[in-house]
């Protein structure tokens, strides 16, 4: 039998080490925009930053029905999805809103 060329535990590790790193970026980036969507918008440092805050909070509470869904079905079929909805998170937030 012939030897698969890559191990694929090292596919799975590289998989997760872009996920965490993408992430990481991500959650961390809010202050580096937060001078300039204060100035964009004319919205207080406090308001957006009080949405900041809603984020977090709804990840910390989210996060133990994850952990249940993914006991449930498995991270195959949570971690796409997962992604799938930061994915549609992101552009969301990049696209201008349908009113504007």
């Amino acid at each position: 039998m012939k030897r698969p060329r890559i191990f694929y535990g090292w596919v799975v590790v590289c998989a997760a080490f872009v996920s965490m790193a993408l992430a990481f970026v991500i959650w961390n980036s809010f202050s580096v925009f937060l001078v300039a969507i204060t100035a964009d918008y004319g919205w207080s440092r406090g308001s957006v930053s009080l949405a900041f805050s809603l984020f977090t909070i709804v990840y910390g509470l989210s996060s133990p029905l994850t952990g249940i869904a993914v006991d449930r079905f498995g991270p195959r079929v949570v971690m796409p999805l997962g992604a799938l909805l930061l994915a549609a998170g992101l552009f969301g937030a990049g696209s201008s809103p349908p009113w504007a």
